[in-house]
């Protein structure tokens, strides 16, 4: 049992040794979507690996409920695991399933949240990765991304919430296929490491046939600037007030900064 697991939230939560691992856009996904989160919703996480987005809100909801979805039989031990060790099992349910056939045993307009960290790549982009890692961020031909808001909107009733993280340079491709699956943009933000650097992540809420307006939020900064002097070779800049603030969370590793 990990000491006082809610304030140490996510550190010592378990992961499959060789699998996928969460990241920082794990967690600004949770921060992210609690913005808006209404006290006792029902909570469906698609693709809910180890469970650390869907968790994190049932921490910050105390009469939340949250159903986490998984095909990989390892990650949802995890996701059972990490529930247990915050005390969550009773309020938090995940299931082996396929989001492209997930439709038949999910009620329709049963949640009025869904999260989720979809398929970011093609085969054969970015850098090798282990299988475990390709099946949770590889997709064959882009067809994953809108079958996960297929889904979504399924299970979501009249301006229910979607919340989501991809990649920045997919936003065009993002804002299509949730009009395609009838979740409309609703709020929008950029993640760049630095005040220098391009976006690298994006946070999009979109909401089950809403109105077109838009809100597109001030950039968030992970890292300040390179402090003088120079930081030691390897270390990395301060997170940036703005970081702290959306996502206390980031701070959880040793000097208060994060890989990203």
């Amino acid at each position: 049992m990990i000491e006082q697991p809610a304030r140490l939230f996510p550190r010592g939560l378990a992961q499959p040794a060789q699998g996928f691992r969460f990241a920082v856009d794990s967690l600004l996904l949770a921060a992210w979507a609690a913005q808006g989160l209404r006290p006792g919703g029902r909570i469906l996480d698609l693709g809910c690996g180890s469970g650390v987005i869907g968790l994190g809100l049932l921490l910050l909801d105390e009469a939340a409920t949250l159903l986490g979805l998984d095909i990989d039989p390892d990650m949802l031990a995890c996701a059972r695991e990490n529930a247990r060790r915050l005390a969550l099992a009773e309020r938090a349910g995940f299931v082996a399933a396929d989001v492209r056939e997930a439709r038949t045993t999910l009620p329709a307009a049963g949640f009025g949240l869904v999260v989720c960290n979809p398929p970011w790549r093609t085969p054969g982009s970015g850098q090798p990765a282990q299988p475990q890692r390709q099946a949770a961020r590889f997709h064959e031909d882009g067809s994953s991304l809108a079958d996960f808001l297929t889904l979504a909107a399924h299970a979501l009733p009249v301006r229910g919430r979607c919340c989501l993280v991809h990649r920045a340079d997919a936003l065009a491709e993002v804002i299509a296929v949730c009009r395609a699956a009838g979740l409309e943009p609703k709020r929008l933000r950029c993640v760049h490491p630095r005040p220098d650097r391009p976006a690298k992540l994006l946070l999009l809420e979109a909401r089950k046939h809403a109105g077109q307006e838009l809100a597109i939020e001030p950039p968030l900064f992970l890292y300040d600037d390179a402090p003088a002097p120079a930081p030691l070779p390897g270390a990395r800049a301060p997170l940036s007030a703005a970081a702290l603030a959306l996502c206390p969370w980031l701070a959880c590793n040793a000097g208060g900064t994060v890989s990203s």
